[in-house]
């Protein structure tokens, strides 16, 4: 699958309640760090096991999560 041009998503941490209390400077140092992506329909974003440390907020649709096992 191909990733859209994430362009016309919004790409701003402003206005989203969790950032809300945020001062300034905090709200620019963690937007410089944010890395914005758009994914498809049925993309994986995260797999069991992943060895990564990063976190990820949904700011637009929903995501699914699912873990399997042997029973």
């Amino acid at each position: 699958m191909t990733r859209r041009d994430t362009a016309q998503f919004p790409q701003s941490l402003q206005g989203i309640g969790i950032f809300s209390a945020l001062s300034a400077d905090a709200m620019a140092k963690l937007q410089k760090r944010s890395v914005w992506r758009h994914y498809e329909p049925d993309e994986l974003i995260v797999d069991h096991l992943d060895s990564s440390n990063d976190v990820y907020f949904i700011t637009a649709g929903e995501a699914r999560a699912t873990i399997y096992s042997m029973s």
